[in-house]
């Protein structure tokens, strides 16, 4: 009864954790222009943490992408395994 709604806690999980993300990252960003912060962020500070936003983004979408691929078939293979039993 309650898996036929489980999508809908499955795409709003992703959706809270992808928005918690892409706030920590903008944070990250902001925090360099902080007058509390102890150090003045320069352009070798910028390319870093573009080089950290570019190597993440693509990590993620592979494991999300694999994640969709694999987690489709584990279902599957689960379900198969249950209707042997």
């Amino acid at each position: 009864m309650h898996a036929s709604f489980r999508w809908i806690f499955n795409l709003s999980h992703w959706f809270v954790g992808n928005l918690a993300l892409l706030m920590s990252l903008v944070t990250i960003f902001l925090a360099g222009d902080l007058n509390a912060a102890s150090f003045l962020p320069t352009v070798k500070h910028y390319r870093l943490l573009f080089a950290y936003v570019i190597v993440f983004v693509c990590v993620h979408i592979v494991l999300s992408f694999q994640r969709c691929v694999h987690g489709v078939e584990g279902d599957v293979e689960q379900r198969t395994a249950t209707a042997l039993i």
